[in-house]
């Protein structure tokens, strides 16, 4: 449950990473992973911003790498040939700028 009131920010936030989900998930590409979602959750509230995230989740992206490559478990989710949040956070900037009306363009 989360227990950060909604602001316009946070409502602004939250619409745009729709919007973003929303063309991703038209093109095929579904973005599950729970330590994105984690992050961008924490963008929409306003506990980090997308730098930050951007930068946590390439640490997350580098771990699961070398947990693949030393072969001490399975990766529970498979490596991507493209970085997603790079990719949203992209388009969130392009939406924040005024972009948000743009024909969806993702690279699968």
């Amino acid at each position: 449950m989360n227990t950060i009131p909604e602001t316009p920010l946070t409502d602004q936030r939250r619409a745009i990473f729709e919007r973003v989900l929303s063309r991703y998930a038209a093109s095929g590409l579904i973005l599950d992973d729970p330590a994105l979602l984690r992050l961008m959750e924490a963008w929409i509230v306003g506990e980090i911003e997308m730098i930050e995230a951007t930068a946590h989740w390439n640490s997350v992206r580098i771990s699961r790498v070398e947990e693949r490559r030393s072969n001490t478990r399975a990766a529970q989710y498979p490596a991507l040939s493209q970085d997603p949040l790079g990719m949203i956070a992209s388009q969130i900037e392009e939406d924040i700028a005024g972009g948000s009306e743009r024909t969806p363009r993702p690279t699968i």
